[in-house]
């Protein structure tokens, strides 16, 4: 099994301004974004790059999280079946 990474940045006022202090839960990890909305989650497990190198290949080449992402007075989004690709840094823009 590989890694790929996920970062993840919160906005709002149509991805004007960046929300600091956002909760952002990828399966069991919990953490908070920074000044500048981001927040990245570094080894979340995916199979190796060279399954979706191979035409013949059958497995899927990526694996999935559910992300849910949370501040007060704000409503909580849920983005489902995020694709980490191993060696890769998945970017996932969330509006709130």
């Amino acid at each position: 099994m590989a890694f790929g990474k996920l970062v993840v940045q919160v906005s709002v006022a149509q991805k004007a301004l960046p929300l600091s202090e956002v909760s952002v839960s990828v399966d069991s990890v919990t953490k908070m974004t920074d000044e500048n909305g981001y927040v990245q989650f570094d080894d979340i497990e995916a199979p190796d790059a060279s399954y979706s190198l191979d035409p013949n290949n059958t497995q899927i080449p990526y694996s999935t999280v559910d992300v849910t992402i949370e501040k007060e007075n704000y409503q909580t989004q849920i983005i489902q079946k995020v694709q980490i690709f191993a060696g890769q840094v998945a970017l996932l823009n969330v509006e709130l």
